[in-house]
């Protein structure tokens, strides 16, 4: 049980959630653009302060965690993505305070991602009720292109395929058997060429986004759809070049009565499932593409437990072997291995001794990266050493406030999040190959955390002995004592 306590007097609080993110170099790194030089010229030129040059006047020899953080308080203002900048920072109100309208804004920085190479980050920003993709430059953060992907009510997802292409699902409802439903398409945008193309078939069923494989390279994909409403879905591969539907190639043909298909990591058709009425389904399995689908479980969809074990994750080509989020005797909820040719769950990967995983982060290969979970705010613990080290490096330059690597790349480079409850964050790119942590953008400028007031986590028990966990808002400016109090139970209103 949780609640939040506000004592009143001072600023409002905000919230800032994290989000959870190959392998990352054994190297220190250093950072450019935060608060204050120590180098005037370095800091005006963005030059790196690399681990040969941050040597502390006593020349002592500074540990990789130490370089870090010395490198990053030494380093100057931030300077976001060029040309296209959020709003500046807002006005305080007639009682310096920051008018409420402000924290009904959203970020000008939403779902950010790195492109497998590292060279590119994109991101959405919403401009007048339209959603737009935005691409820019790893290294000078300028803008290079937008992609207007249309209404939100219209708009799905988006992700890379390979380096120079954008994958997006667009929606919309149709009307059918007397009913309306939603019909999905998939879309590939050419940062090249500009243009964007449809991928999949002008006539097909309603789900037309359903991406069980996206080639590295970015030359193809692999997608299930069926050519009719009412059909079981095939699994095609689509170029990705504009071709189109000419181009298309059917891997799996449909089984009478599989409705959904898996790949593993390197674009097989491995895993196939069949519903059963409102509360069974099948699955069907097979260990390589030489092989013939067979039933390995049948499973209560109305049964928690079952349904969860077949969370299909980290599915690898040579293994029956993957990943699953289960509950264990205790109900917590731990990420164990998952042996998909029997159904039955194996060794535990990761499990915290008071917290759910709440999320596991799975490498292109299909590796378990890391698995996140929510104590006093959203951590991820990396089973990658590499990520691990960067991620202990990046806390001790940034300081205090939640730490998040939102996207990794296959050179190393990473996007990260850094703010607080009281703070909405700072977007980064962090460039291994010259120990740098360039700012990408404030999240949210037209709000001054520093004119905010940040919870602290505080523990209590009840007079029936049960444990309370809490968080205390305390105004700024004001002595701790004789306040009122605000009790918000069962955690409050979100913001």
């Amino acid at each position: 049980m949780a609640c939040l306590l506000a004592l009143a007097g001072g600023a409002s609080p905000s919230a800032a959630q994290d989000d959870g993110g190959n392998d990352a170099p054994d190297a220190a790194v250093s950072a450019n653009d935060a608060d204050t030089p120590l180098d005037d010229s370095a800091a005006a030129t963005g030059t790196p302060v690399s681990g040969e040059e941050a040597v502390p006047p006593d020349e002592t020899e500074l540990s990789p965690e130490e370089e870090l953080s010395a490198a990053m308080a030494a380093t100057a203002g931030a300077s976001g993505v060029k040309e296209w900048k959020p709003a500046k920072a807002g006005e305080l109100d007639e009682n310096g305070r920051i008018p409420t309208a402000a924290f009904a804004g959203m970020s000008a920085f939403i779902d950010a991602s790195i492109s497998p190479d590292g060279s590119r980050f994109a991101f959405i920003s919403l401009r007048e009720g339209k959603v737009v993709i935005v691409i820019a430059d790893a290294v000078t953060r300028e803008m290079i292109t937008s992609i207007d992907v249309g209404s939100v009510a219209n708009f799905g997802w988006y992700r890379w395929a390979g380096d120079d292409r954008i994958l997006f699902s667009n929606t919309r409802r149709v009307f059918a058997f007397f009913y309306f439903f939603p019909e999905t398409k998939l879309r590939v945008f050419d940062i090249s060429s500009g243009k964007t193309h449809l991928v999949g078939f002008e006539e097909q069923g309603l789900e037309g986004d359903d991406v069980l494989y996206v080639d590295r390279a970015g030359d193809y994909v692999i997608l299930s759809l069926n050519r009719k409403l009412g059909e079981e879905p095939d699994v095609y591969r689509f170029p990705l070049d504009g071709t189109g539907e000419d181009g298309a190639v059917m891997v799996q043909k449909s089984i009478k009565g599989i409705d959904e298909w898996w790949a593993d990591s390197a674009g097989t058709v491995r895993l196939g499932m069949r519903f059963l009425g409102r509360t069974r389904a099948n699955f069907y399995y097979r260990s390589s593409s030489e092989e013939e689908f067979r039933r390995v479980a049948r499973i209560r969809r109305d049964t928690k437990e079952e349904v969860d074990s077949w969370d299909v994750i980290g599915l690898r080509p040579g293994s029956d072997i993957g990943y699953a989020v289960v509950e264990n005797a205790a109900g917590r909820r731990i990420l164990t291995e998952f042996d998909f040719s029997t159904g039955e769950t194996g060794a535990v990967v990761y499990e915290n001794p008071d917290w759910d995983v709440d999320s596991v982060s799975i490498a292109h290969d299909g590796r378990a990266l890391g698995a996140s979970y929510t104590d006093d705010e959203y951590k991820t613990h990396w089973l990658d050493p590499g990520l691990a080290k960067t991620e202990k490096q990046l806390r001790a330059a940034l300081g205090d406030g939640a730490i998040s690597i939102q996207s990794h790349s296959d050179s190393g480079r990473l996007l990260v999040r850094h703010g607080s409850a009281a703070d909405p964050g700072v977007l980064y790119i962090f460039r291994p190959e010259t120990k740098q942590l360039d700012t990408i953008a404030e999240l949210r400028p037209d709000l001054d955390w520093k004119q905010l007031a940040g919870p602290s986590a505080i523990s209590y028990t009840a007079r029936d002995g049960t444990p309370i966990r809490g968080y205390l808002t305390l105004p700024r400016g004001r002595e701790p004592k004789n306040l009122p109090l605000i009790i918000l139970p069962h955690g409050g209103p979100y913001g």
